[in-house]
Parts: structure tokens; sequence; C-alpha cells
């Protein structure tokens, strides 16, 4: 027998299609940020669809995700108002703490700090994921945008 058939059947796809997303590898890059000061990174369509999220706990990750999505699309849709094209990060205090938004590929980025956290911390820490998260994630949705530009290339 060989060896690779011993494998379990995600793992063989993996290794087919490197273009699929590794869900435990992504909410462990997640939950390294996460710390007594950063409660919460998620990571989210600009719907407000969670796709991976990290927490000390677990009860307001849908809230966050949905009032920061919110406030994301809004800016989208007056960002010639703010005289950009590309916003690199938005900062705001809350309830629930200090918030970094950050565009990551098509996606949002999400930081949930205590107030002590200074923004250029969280900033910080954001880029940090970033870093790691952007080419796996740029690749995957040029993948999901153009599936047919990858099905010719094979043939």
């Amino acid at each position: 027998r060989h060896a690779s058939s011993r494998e379990p059947a995600a793992v063989r796809d993996r290794q087919r299609d490197p273009a699929m997303l590794k869900p435990r590898a992504l909410k462990e890059t997640l939950q390294q940020v996460v710390s007594p000061a950063v409660s919460r990174v998620i990571l989210m369509k600009t719907d407000g669809s969670m796709i991976a999220y990290a927490s000390e706990n677990d009860k307001d990750a849908q809230v966050v995700s949905a009032v920061t999505s919110n406030i994301w699309t809004v800016y989208l849709a007056h960002k010639d108002t703010f005289h950009s094209d590309k916003l690199s990060t938005m900062l705001f205090d809350c309830e629930q703490g200090r918030v970094a938004l950050l565009p990551v590929a098509s996606l949002v980025l999400c930081l949930v700090a205590t107030p002590a956290v200074a923004f250029g911390e969280l900033c910080a820490r954001g880029e940090a994921v970033i870093a790691k998260l952007q080419g796996p994630l740029s690749q995957l949705a040029q993948d999901c945008l153009y599936p047919t530009a990858k099905q010719e290339a094979l043939h």
C-alpha cells in the first residue's frame, strides 16, 4: 500500500488543491493575537459573515461582527466623501473596547481590545496577522472569483 492512501481524505484534498482554506490553521493564526488585552479577532466578509474568529469569550462575536461590518459597509458606500480609495485601517472606541478594522484580500479583519491598548499596538497586531494571511487569502479569493480560468489552465 502507498503511504499517501493512509492519510485522511481532508489532508489528501488539501494537497491536491493548495488554495483550499485550512480552518484549523486559520483559527490558530487568529488565536496568536488573543490575550487579556485583545479579547477578539474576527475575520469576516464585508456583509458581517464570520469566516473565522478567536476569542476569550464567544458570547458577543456575532454581534461585534455585525456591528463592525455595518461600519465598514457605510465607509465603502461613502468613501468618495473621505477622499480616499484605500483605507488602510479604521480605528474607533465603543462599549466593547477599542476596535481596529483592517482590509485583507476581499475580507475584513476585526480586532477588539481593552481601552488600555494603544491604537498603534492594535494596528501592529492586526498587520502581523495580515502579513500571515494576505497571500493565502488572496489566492483563495482569486480561485473563488475566477474558477473557470483555473480549470482552463489545467487543461
